[in-house]
């Protein structure tokens, strides 16, 4: 039986868009350093406007982000609504940044603090990783994304740029993240520390490290890795490739 993206639950996330759910990735202990880099901070620097703010800037100018900076823009705003289509980063209603997306190209969105949290509705995430209209990355700033039911074995479909689809919870739940590098072998303690196509096995014993996830009924694993096995914690269709010993641990 195929895994269909579109029937899998949607996770209920924090705010922040941290990984909050139990089991997905949690502490390993004695983990090596972590294949995600930290996420910059976006704390802002003496006199910067902050881009969450519509008031940031006063009444006609939004505040933009530009690298690691913030500034209010020398254009009046062109109050472009949040979802809507826009070129620059002053054409959005302040509160707004203008972000690049995969499928609909740049729009207006929420910006969030990636490691302050607090930023985004229940129902969200703050997603990293992001690049303005002009294709430069927002560094230490998000956007704010709704959850989002997805393959871990097909993230381009439903994921952004830089994202991949994930098992973050216990309950088998998948959301998009941003893409960790972390292949077969290696040390995790979150979903997103591995690299797409692979998931964040807990062992009672030592560190989570990370598998390669497979479907099973078109089982493919490389033969140093094993057969595909199904695995409770993950979504139905899905396998890991790993023995058959590794599979019950």
């Amino acid at each position: 039986m195929s895994m269909d993206a579109a029937v899998l639950d949607v996770q209920t996330l924090d705010a922040s868009g941290q990984n909050v759910d139990a089991g997905a990735g949690g502490d390993g202990g004695g983990v090596d350093a972590a294949t995600i880099p930290p996420e910059p901070s976006c704390e802002l620097a003496p006199g910067a406007c902050d881009p969450r703010s519509p008031d940031s800037c006063g009444e006609t100018l939004t505040c933009v982000i530009e690298g690691e900076t913030t500034s209010c823009a020398s254009q009046p705003t062109l109050n472009i609504r949040e979802g809507q289509s826009c070129a620059y980063g002053y054409d959005c209603t302040p509160g707004l940044s203008c972000v690049n997306t995969r499928s609909r190209g740049p729009i207006c969105m929420r910006p969030c603090c990636p490691s302050a949290g607090g930023d985004c509705m229940e129902s969200e995430r703050c997603a990293s990783r992001v690049r303005d209209s002009e294709g430069r990355e927002l560094l230490g700033w998000g956007v704010c994304r709704a959850s989002t039911a997805c393959n871990p074995l097909q993230s381009d479909r439903s994921c952004e740029e830089g994202e991949a689809c994930y098992v973050v919870s216990a309950e088998r739940r998948t959301d998009c993240r941003a893409e960790g590098t972390g292949t077969r072998g290696s040390a995790c303690r979150a979903a997103n520390d591995c690299a797409a196509g692979f998931y964040c096995q807990e062992r009672m014993d030592r560190a989570g490290t990370c598998v390669r996830l497979c479907a099973l009924d078109a089982p493919e694993c490389p033969e140093a890795e094993g057969r595909c096995q199904e695995f409770a914690l993950i979504p139905a269709g899905l396998g890991l490739c790993q023995e058959a010993a590794a599979a019950r641990e």
